[in-house]
């Protein structure tokens, strides 16, 4: 006998979670289709340039930036260019950049597993004999890196709080919501395990070690017992994973950064550094920004693509001299009155009474300070541009 599952083990009306991900994802998709449209509300700005240079860039990015995770580690921009050293890695980044990856790689891991368990099941039946077992010990791998990854962020966050950090409730739910999605899975596993394989084939067990060990604790429970609760924590799993996706849709959490911050990055200045858009004072209207409408559509994608890491605050000279302006509540005031303005699903109606930009969300004290060094661009891993938002500001008040 083969080392082998059945994907719906003990579920009855399993394709009841198909119709629920539809929904789901209509919910996603619909939320995603709003925001672009309040982007849409800027001004334009010519972002679909050299796409060749573009799609090479972001490729080099997604790996040096989004699989090595150079800048959340702390490494020095040698690293794109092939030149690193020992001295590039900073100490006091190493903990939070490890936090990130194992929580980052460990869930890709879990979309690709996800990906090839419904090619497995409905096309190609390729999940038996050694490739099951590999498959099966590197997936429960990542996801026991994945749970220690969101305990060292917790941790961070809520014991240490670092001064970068401003704790929001959504913070802590997006960690719970990825630790218990996680943990469930490795019960169900457990459970299913112990019903089956610790009986029958008990050496295919310890390929997966997080189920393995939830299957040693759920061990001495009856048949009967280990199929009810398998089937109960099945979908309670299912639901809670589903329920994430509308959460995050519909509540607009910091989760969504997954997909705002790619698009960011794939559009991002190419010009070069610190060159300014020309103004032409014969036919425009408007001299510099005054209200959140007036910025670029990637200026507002910016806003959105922000997951108020702090980095760009720990860079800032400004900041650091004891000056008004931080980098990062920049962003996040600018963000919070595009929210204001243009409300998430579910939230508060629009404000009335408009807030002036420029002297009330901004104030002029923080516009000023800014140096335009750009330190703060160069630590921000998604490639926010902080700089152009606080001339553009500067230049309506000139």
């Amino acid at each position: 006998m083969e080392p082998t599952r059945e994907i719906f083990w003990n579920i009855q009306f399993a394709e009841i979670v198909y119709a629920l991900a539809a929904i789901a994802t209509v919910i996603f998709v619909y939320a995603i289709y709003r925001r672009i449209r309040i982007w849409r509300l800027g001004t334009p700005a010519n972002r679909f340039n050299h796409l060749g240079k573009r799609i090479r860039d972001f490729i080099v990015i997604a790996v040096v930036d989004g699989i090595i995770h150079r800048k959340f580690f702390g490494l020095a921009g040698g690293l794109g260019h092939g030149r690193l050293s020992l001295n590039d890695l900073k100490p006091k980044e190493f903990y939070p950049g490890l936090a990130h990856f194992l929580i980052f790689t460990g869930c890709i891991v879990f979309l690709i597993a996800t990906f090839l368990d419904f090619i497995g099941h409905y096309f190609f039946h390729f999940m038996y004999g050694s490739f099951y077992l590999g498959y099966s010990v590197v997936v429960d791998s990542f996801g026991i890196l994945v749970i220690i990854g969101v305990i060292l962020a917790i941790i961070r966050r809520y014991i240490q709080k670092p001064n970068r950090l401003d704790n929001k409730w959504d913070d802590l739910v997006a960690l719970l919501l990825i630790l218990v999605v996680v943990v469930t899975g490795f019960i169900v596993e457990g459970l299913r395990m112990a019903a089956t394989e610790l009986q029958v084939a008990p050496d295919w067990a310890p390929w997966s070690p997080g189920g393995y060990a939830m299957a040693l604790a759920f061990s001495d429970l009856s048949e009967g017992a280990l199929l009810t609760w398998h089937a109960i924590m099945w979908w309670f799993h299912a639901l809670l994973s589903l329920g994430a996706i509308v959460y995050v849709s519909l509540f607009y959490s910091r989760l969504f950064h997954i997909i705002w911050d790619p698009i960011n990055v794939f559009f991002r200045n190419l010009e070069p550094r610190g060159a300014l858009n020309p103004i032409d004072f014969e036919t425009t209207e408007i001299f510099g920004v005054s209200k959140i409408e007036e910025f670029t559509w990637k200026q507002l994608l910016d806003l959105d693509a922000c997951t108020r890491c702090g980095r760009c605050q720990d860079a800032c000279p400004a900041y650091f001299s004891g000056k008004a302006l931080n980098p990062k509540q920049v962003i996040q005031d600018l963000e919070n009155h595009l929210q204001e303005l243009y409300p998430v699903l579910l939230s508060k109606k629009p404000v009335e009474t408009r807030t002036d930009m420029i002297s009330e969300v901004i104030t002029e004290e923080v516009i000023w300070d800014c140096t335009t060094c750009r330190a703060c661009q160069d630590a921000c891993p998604v490639y926010i541009e902080h700089v152009d938002k606080i001339v553009d500001m500067r230049r309506n008040l000139a």
